[in-house]
């Protein structure tokens, strides 16, 4: 179906045309859903991040460890597979269309690696200087690398640890042509492959998600899942269960743990994903917070680490005090986040596109809000990336 309006703006009049089917309602559910999760996986990476105990057995370690490393680790597995899906997103594999997506990579991805990894290292630098900055931190003291040292430490092994996952996205999508043509050429059987593999430890993990993603889009598979109610809750408390013993089971070298860990990992990803499809209800609605997890992401280490640093030297060192940083920091951090995310996107809203990505940059968006919302109304919201 075609909506048609005409509308004037500054005396021009324009004439939009809009297609409406069910294809769009799909897009617009998949957009929302992903967005959303998105979102609710940068906060489980911000906590991941609060981790601050040793891994001794005690109360305040097993909850540390139980959430940090056991359930927040579906982040960034989930990330690795939203990455490759939407790689392969109604792609068409023509020179022209490989070429647009390195081009828009290099943007998303290369262009904010290098900014965020190179004004961190700045930013710490200067924090270093100070007697108050220098007093925070025991080692890695940046005014006495050479020059090799500070190029590692700001590209290869960056400062703010989380872009890792940026760094070998990259990779993967430099690699992505392969990807593509070996599921095009093995076909259906290669899910299955890819699977074995990510589940056995026997492929890259990063590789095997982002080609897993990849093959669910190329295949065209209907990521709504909607299980019935037994199913959905044997799947959810099987995920706590096994969080539970993978965290046990940390504190002794256990030759069969990556195992138990992928397991965990796969029931992780089932719950929080079936959940999202059974309680769509509620969940899937443009929220307009969720445009800031990106920057959430970026923005989250090392600020995060001095905020830690800082409070443990307020409060000193105590189990109570592990808990009590652990449950404070992301609150703040994130806080922190999004007020300057925002700042800066109100402000300076082209340094807020080039940092971010531009995944939040549509110009008609940006440039003239009757238009965009106009075209919302008429297209049932469905103005995302």
């Amino acid at each position: 179906m075609v909506k048609s309006i005409v509308i004037i703006i500054k005396n021009k009049v324009v004439r939009i045309e809009i297609y409406i089917g069910r294809r769009n309602i799909v897009d617009r559910y998949l957009s929302n859903k992903i967005k959303n999760i998105s979102f609710l996986l940068t906060i489980l990476v911000v906590i991941l991040h609060a981790y601050n105990i040793d891994n001794t057995i005690s109360i305040v370690s097993f909850i540390q460890t139980f959430i940090s490393h056991g359930i927040a680790t579906i982040a960034v597995p989930i990330f690795f597979m939203i990455s490759g899906y939407l790689f392969f997103y109604k792609f068409e594999p023509t020179l022209e269309n490989w070429i647009s997506k390195y081009k828009k990579r290099f943007k998303s991805l290369f262009i904010p690696f290098m900014i965020w990894c190179t004004g961190w290292m700045i930013v710490l630098y200067i924090i270093q200087l100070t007697p108050i900055g220098k007093s925070l931190f025991t080692n890695m003291f940046l005014s006495e690398f050479s020059f090799k040292e500070i190029l590692k430490y700001t590209y290869i092994y960056p400062i703010p640890f989380q872009l890792w996952y940026i760094d070998v996205l990259i990779k993967c999508v430099i690699i992505s042509p392969i990807i593509y043509y070996l599921i095009k050429k093995i076909g259906q059987i290669s899910g299955y492959i890819l699977f074995i593999f990510w589940i056995l430890s026997i492929l890259n993990y990063p590789v095997a998600l982002f080609s897993i993603g990849a093959y669910l889009s190329i295949r065209n598979i209907n990521l709504e899942l909607k299980l019935n109610t037994l199913s959905y809750r044997t799947i959810l408390i099987l995920f706590i269960i096994l969080t539970g013993v993978k965290t046990y089971l940390s504190y002794f070298d256990v030759s069969y743990f990556n195992f138990l860990g992928n397991i965990v990992i796969l029931l992780g990803v089932l719950s929080i994903w079936i959940s999202y499809d059974r309680h769509s209800d509620l969940w899937n609605k443009s929220f307009d917070i969720t445009k800031y997890g990106i920057f959430i992401y970026f923005f989250h280490e090392p600020l995060q680490s001095v905020i830690i640093r800082v409070i443990f030297k307020i409060l000193g060192t105590s189990q109570i005090t592990h808990l009590i940083i652990y449950i404070l920091t992301p609150l703040i951090t994130i806080f922190i986040s999004i007020c300057v995310g925002k700042f800066i996107n109100k402000y300076m809203k082209k340094s807020y596109d080039i940092l971010t990505g531009g995944r939040y940059g549509i110009n008609y968006r940006r440039n003239n809000k009757v238009l965009y919302k106009i075209l919302s109304i008429l297209n049932g919201g469905i103005m995302g990336n």
